[in-house]
Formats: structure tokens, C-alpha cells, sequence
């Protein structure tokens, strides 16, 4: 279990206990029962279709080895769910804004924001299904996938189906995730769906806990598959803050087993693009210079663990990174 995820089961538990408390309705809570509900109502039904999700991880990574994209469509919230883990990819796993994106049926009205109306901002602000159908859905093809959550909670299920149905026509590999839907009204290429307690406005969301672990093992599963991972480390990790910084470091210690001070070097090689790192890249520079250095770079921990591990230079490193992006076969080709 991921650590967004034993958090949310962490304050939901919280939550739904303290306003038991408040509005006095002396319904007797266990906390240690709550959590232990999120095993069985959630956890091992959404495992249970491990065959199925499999499947779906396949076809999303070889989609992003293709150089095409996965697509969330969502009603409610689900669809917040799902954009969450859309946008997390870009700092684990190097990827780009596009590879993965989530949009929402109703855009910022769900989010309630206190900006407001977003989508002026450009391209990457534009999250409502709206959007998708107008400036995503005329160029998507057979390199996408699309998935779409959907609860029986929710309405407008009709407008999914015209969505994936003119997806099917472009050769797109559609995917349905449901909860206590008997049938989606329209047949995907994979469907999944979910048969958990329903809830209420003081329950815990267990259709939101479950299509966090489906999302969470589609893109970690996709990136994985497409060469974003090594040896069980998100090696194409963005340098976009301390604690990225430090997790580079770290990463690039445990893989090439040199010391926290040849790591850190060679990390400072990848992001100045140098073979040493020199006095001058260091008097008067923070580590926080050094991140907004590294923020417009890509591949630094790939090529500083190439360079250390091959002797070679940071130009070299790229060079072979740039001909096989996959860090375990560009480091097997380099030595045969």
C-alpha cells in the first residue's frame, strides 16, 4: 500500500469519527474495526481483479513505449482521485505532462477552488471532459488508452459512452472502472467492475480508496514498463525540490554503491552538464540554485549513474541514454 493511500484510510477514519462525536449520535466506532473494514470492503475486492487490471497495465505501458498517452475520464470524485495520480507522475517518474492526464466531467465547479475557473492558464490547467472532447479526442489513436471511472452515484453516464464509443473507431484501447454498476451501457475492450458497501455523506468513500490503488497500479505498473524504473527505484525521479534532491542522491548511491559525496557529484555533473564539478559551480550556490538548475533538465539521475558506473563522460552517458532510454539495457549494451 502506497503511502497517499494509508493516509487517506489514516483520515477518513479521523473524520468520521470526530463527527460522530460532534453531532452526538452515540453510534459506537472502533477505529481499529474502521481500518480493518478498508481491508475487507475495499482492499480485497479491488485486488480480486488483479487479472483484469493486469491486462490494463500491459496496455498502458506499452502505450507509453509507443510515445502515446493515458487518459482518465472521470464523474465526481473519482475523477479527483484519478487527477491526482495523473499529476504525480511528472516528478516520480520524469514523465511528461502529457503521457498521463485526468479530466473531470464538471472541471473546477467539483474542485471548488478558491482561484476559480483555471483553464485560461493554458493546455495543462484545461481538466474538465469538455476539454478532452474538444481539443484531445480528434487526435487521439491506436498508441492511447482511456479509462473511465464511473459510480453508480454518478449520472451522465451516456456522455462516457459516446466518448469511448468514438475512441473504439480510432482504434483506442478503452478500459471501464465501475462501482455497483451492473453493466456500463457500452462495451470497453476491458471491464471492470466493483462491488463494494455503498456509502453516505459520513461514511468512508471505499469506491475513492479503490480506484486510488487501480490508478496507482496502472501508471506505477506503466512507467515500470516502460523503462521509468531500476531495480525497484524511480530513476527518472525531477530534481523539483529538496526532498527530490536528496531522493536522487539516494538512488544514485544504492544503484552504483559509491558514497554520498561521489553521488551528489555526479548528480551536480548530470545537472551542469559537466565531467567535474568545479569550485565554481558550488561558491555561492544553495541546493535550492542547484534544483532550479536541474528543474528544465531531463535524465539527470540515469545519466549521473551511467557516468559513474561506466567511467564515462556526461556527454557519453547521454549519449547512450539518448539511443536506448531503458537504463538497465542502455547499461548492458554499453558492455557488450
Amino acid at each position: 500500500m502506497k503511502g497517499g493511500t494509508a493516509t487517506k484510510i489514516i483520515l477518513e477514519t479521523i473524520f468520521t469519527i470526530a463527527y460522530h462525536k460532534v453531532q452526538q449520535t452515540h453510534q459506537p466506532i472502533d477505529p481499529l474495526s474502521m481500518i480493518k473494514a478498508y481491508e475487507n470492503n475495499v482492499l480485497e475486492v479491488t485486488y480480486s481483479k488483479g487479472e483484469e487490471i493486469a491486462v490494463v497495465i500491459d496496455k498502458a505501458g506499452a502505450s507509453l513505449r509507443s510515445g502515446g498517452h493515458i487518459y482518465y475520464l472521470s464523474m465526481g470524485s473519482l475523477g479527483i482521485v484519478a487527477m491526482i495520480d495523473a499529476s504525480e507522475c511528472v516528478p516520480t517518474y520524469g514523465a511528461d505532462i502529457n503521457d498521463v492526464r485526468g479530466f473531470i466531467d464538471t472541471g473546477y465547479d467539483l474542485l471548488r477552488n478558491k482561484e476559480g475557473d483555471l483553464s485560461s492558464q493554458g493546455e495543462c490547467y484545461q481538466i474538465s471532459v469538455s476539454h478532452f472532447e474538444t481539443d484531445i479526442l480528434p487526435s487521439v489513436c491506436n498508441k492511447d488508452i482511456v479509462i473511465v471511472l464511473l459510480s453508480s452515484l454518478h449520472q451522465n453516464h451516456k456522455r462516457c459512452k459516446t466518448i469511448m464509443e468514438t475512441c473504439q473507431t480510432k482504434g483506442v484501447f478503452t478500459v471501464c472502472v465501475s462501482y455497483n454498476m451492473s453493466q456500463f451501457d457500452h462495451k470497453c475492450d476491458v471491464d471492470i467492475d466493483f462491488c463494494i458497501p455503498d456509502c453516505n455523506e459520513i461514511s468512508p468513500r471505499y469506491d475513492e480508496l479503490s480506484a486510488k490503488v487501480v490508478c496507482n497500479a496502472i501508471s506505477t505498473g506503466a512507467h515500470v514498463l516502460a523503462g521509468k524504473v531500476y531495480n525497484n527505484h524511480m530513476i527518472d525521479v525531477q530534481v523539483r525540490n529538496s526532498k527530490l534532491y536528496h531522493r536522487a542522491i539516494s538512488i544514485i548511491e544504492t544503484i552504483t554503491n559509491r558514497g554520498l559525496e561521489d553521488s551528489e557529484n555526479a548528480l551536480l555533473c548530470s545537472i551542469y552538464h559537466v565531467d567535474h564539478v568545479e569550485q565554481s559551480h558550488l561558491v555561492g550556490k544553495t541546493i535550492q540554485d542547484h534544483i532550479t538548475m536541474a528543474t528544465t533538465k531531463d535524465k539527470i539521475v540515469p545519466m549521473a549513474i551511467v557516468m559513474l558506473l561506466r567511467k564515462c563522460s556526461i556527454q557519453e552517458a547521454r549519449d547512450y541514454l539518448l539511443k536506448q532510454p531503458i537504463l538497465r539495457r542502455c547499461l548492458r549494451e554499453m558492455t557488450s
